[in-house]
């Protein structure tokens, strides 16, 4: 515990003086420190908020929602229904741009390993229409299950989840009197 907080406070200084005032930058005693694990090392690096799309901004700094990308999707739900253990269901959410400017998706992410979706990387113009692949893997699973796929993008608000719903049954061997 106490090497993880010599490396926030180390990562902490670092990121600190890393200003442009004219500061000049502490030193650190490098042999004062101690991290013992990459993961550790993967902790300690600011991660980026997915939450910030590039979206129209007027003059004044405000967005104006009605000039934004908008997707529209047939269905954010999706029932496999029930499939054997094992198999891979695949399902295709289709969606529209219907808002004033290309739509552009910089992510999606699904719930789960078990779960990969496929999204268009190029934009999207107004009015056209496009698909969000979503394959999910029922290895290893049993029973209801009920996963999401967070679909990050320029509108407002600018995630969308859609939602795989279905039931796996286990296949059982034949019982013999």
């Amino acid at each position: 515990m106490k090497r993880i907080f010599f490396a926030l406070n180390a990562a902490l200084i670092l990121l600190s003086s890393c200003g442009s005032d004219g500061v000049e930058p502490r030193k650190i005693d490098a042999d004062s420190l101690t991290v013992t694990s990459p993961a550790e090392i993967r902790n300690l690096s600011p991660v980026p908020n997915s939450s910030l799309i590039s979206n129209p901004i007027s003059a004044d700094q405000t967005t104006d929602l009605s000039q934004m990308a908008q997707i529209e999707f047939k269905e954010e739900t999706m029932d496999f229904g029930t499939i054997k253990a094992g198999e891979v269901v695949t399902k295709v959410f289709e969606f529209t741009n219907t808002g004033k400017a290309p739509l552009v998706i910089s992510d999606a992410q699904a719930s789960c390993g078990c779960t990969v979706p496929e999204w268009p990387r190029s934009p999207i113009a107004v009015g056209e229409s496009n698909k969000i692949i979503a394959k999910f893997d029922s290895n290893g699973k049993s029973g209801k299950i009920d996963k999401t796929i967070t679909i990050t993008s320029n509108t407002s608000p600018n995630t969308t989840k859609l939602r795989i719903t279905g039931n796996i049954i286990s296949e059982e061997p034949a019982k013999t009197n």
